[in-house]
């Protein structure tokens, strides 16, 4: 394998080798034990330290990676669209209202012009079958001699009141 100098670390790199595989060999720096064990209290898992000091310090050139870069866009542009969809939504729904009220008010109008038809007239109770004369004569006499007086509209039905409250102690 040929072997070129990594001008940054001032190590021999491989051809083939990570771009960044030099901090593997690094050592702790003095805040990562203390930023693990924060990691830790806040979140109940132990990370290992060599994790963390990768972590923060790849952060960076992460945020700033082509790959990111071209996240970022996708999300940003997603998030926009998604935006122009809600407001579409929004001015359909609006549109759709203002039509249906339009339609309303068009209802009401043609209802309120139309002439308004006749009450229909009820159909006439059906006559009795003829009796003979001296039954329908008789039936109106014995109502006029057995005329009942009218009956009174009974009492509406009210809860009793409360007994009073005692005012002296037995």
């Amino acid at each position: 394998m040929a072997r070129t100098t990594d001008a940054a670390a001032r190590r021999p790199k491989t051809k083939g080798e990570a771009p960044k595989a030099n901090l593997l060999e690094k050592e702790i720096s003095g805040i990562t034990p203390s930023f693990v064990d924060y990691i830790e209290e806040q979140t109940g898992y132990r990370p290992s330290e060599r994790d963390v000091q990768l972590a923060s310090v790849l952060r960076r050139d992460f945020q700033k990676s082509e790959t990111n870069q071209a996240r970022m866009v996708e999300a940003k542009e997603r998030k926009e669209a998604e935006a122009e969809a809600r407001t579409q939504r929004a001015a359909d729904r609006a549109e759709a209202k203002e039509a249906r009220e339009a339609a309303r008010a068009e209802k009401a109008e043609a209802k309120a012009k139309a002439p308004k038809a006749e009450p229909k007239a009820k159909p006439a109770a059906k006559a009795a079958p003829a009796k003979t004369a001296a039954k329908t004569a008789a039936k109106p006499a014995a109502k006029a001699t057995a005329a009942k007086p009218a009956a009174a509209k009974p009492a509406a039905r009210r809860r009793p009141a409360k007994a009073a409250a005692a005012t002296e102690d037995f």
